[in-house]
Formats: C-alpha cells, structure tokens, sequence
C-alpha cells in the first residue's frame, strides 16, 4: 500500500476517528462500538465505522478521508464539483458501495435488526445518519441537498433521519464540550434538521453558531494542549 492509503487507515481511521469519538461519546451512550468491534461480522456484510446507541436511538458513522482534486476545486464549474463530490463520496470499491451508499446499507440493516454488534428492535429504533468527511469541502453549502438526495435513494424508511455531514475537524475542536456533556450531538442534529435553513445551511456552520452562542470562544482541546506541553519540555531540555 501507498503512503496515503497508509495513513488514512492506521492514523485517521484507526486512531484520529476512533479516539476522538470515544474521547466525545464515551460518557453519554449505553452502546458505542468501533472499528474493532465490527471484525466478527464477516466479509461482506455491510458495517459501519463508528456506532452509537442511546435507548432506541442510534447514530451511524462513516468516514470518508478523501480529498477534492485542486482542479475541480476552482474550476468554478458545479457539474464538475457534482461529479467528484458523488465520485469520492458515493462510489464503488469493486462492486462493494463505499461512502454514502455503505452508510444507507448499515442503516438498513440496522433497521432490519440484522446486526452482530447490538441488539436493536427493527420496529422501534431510529436512526441518525452521519457521513464525517476530512476534506471540509465536502461539508460545504450548496452539496447538502445534493448528498442527502443521494442518500434518500438508497434508504428512505421513515425513521431513519436525513444524511448529515460531519467535518472531523468539528469533532476534534469540540471533544471536550462533547465529553462533558455540555453540548450533544444528536439534539444538534434534531434542531439542524428541523431549521428553517437546513436545505443549504452545512451542519458544521449551524453547529459553530450554536456553540458560539452557549460557550462562546471554545478553547483547544485538553489533549492538544497536553500534548503541546510536553513538545515544549523536550525542545527546552535540548
């Protein structure tokens, strides 16, 4: 494997995604399961990267570390954005549906209470979507409607809620609010869905707004900051 197959699977996925959920979740959910969790499943079936479950009320996680190509960034031609947006994010690996189409498979799976990692009621339990993106082009204005339409056509069951599109970063800034309980995500997801805005509006732009209005100026995160002190301890030590 290449370099960036490399880091996209040991460091993003396997340790920046799982970590910082589980710094975020770990307090609040009766079920959260990770990558880990899911090897039992066997090949072939459809599993997420990242699950949570609170009473009858699940998010589902995937991840997408991909990139938009420069070009088509500031080509200023929406045809072209379109076609690399669904390209990256609703593709194909082999005849296995990655992205957006792997997120509406786990749904509906879930929904089907055929899963290995929790015992849910197929007739009870409700779902919220999440596809987290690393490239915050992804999650801009304007592609909203454009992936969740992408989404409706894969799963449209009627308590399963539509598509949301996470930056990681958002995750990563937030952990600390996340973990002690100060903001939530599904409640977020509840009051973005259910904005007047939310047709165009970014997930990410509404929950910056909310936080900025509860918390105010948000500091980094206590591990970064810990982190950054011990940078500094070795550089003086030198």
């Amino acid at each position: 494997p290449d370099f960036k197959s490399l880091y996209s699977k040991d460091f993003v996925e396997g340790f920046l995604f799982d970590r910082t959920l589980r710094r975020c979740f770990s307090n609040s959910e009766e079920v959260l399961k990770g990558d880990a969790d899911f090897l039992n499943e066997g090949d072939g079936k459809a599993i997420p990267d990242f699950y949570l479950r609170r009473q009858n009320r699940a998010i589902i996680f995937e991840l997408k570390d991909v990139t938009m190509r420069a070009d088509v960034k500031y080509s200023f031609d929406e045809e072209k954005v379109e076609r690399e947006v669904i390209g990256k994010l609703d593709g194909l690996d082999g005849s296995r549906p990655t992205g957006i189409g792997q997120l509406a498979a786990v749904c509906n799976r879930t929904m089907e209470g055929n899963i290995g990692w929790d015992q849910v009621d197929g007739d009870k339990i409700e779902i919220f979507p999440v596809l987290v993106v690393t490239d915050a082009c992804f999650a801009a204005n304007g592609l909203v409607p454009i992936l969740k339409q992408r989404f409706v056509e894969k799963c449209s069951l009627s308590r399963v809620h539509p598509l949301t599109i996470l930056h990681l970063d958002d995750l990563v800034h937030l952990q600390d609010l996340f973990h002690a309980g100060k903001i939530d995500l599904e409640s977020m997801i509840r009051g973005w869905l259910n904005s007047p805005t939310d047709q165009n509006e970014s997930f990410g732009g509404y929950l910056e707004y909310q936080v900025s209005v509860l918390h105010g100026k948000v500091n980094p995160p206590a591990v970064f900051m810990d982190q950054m002190k011990e940078v500094f301890r070795i550089n003086n030590a030198l």
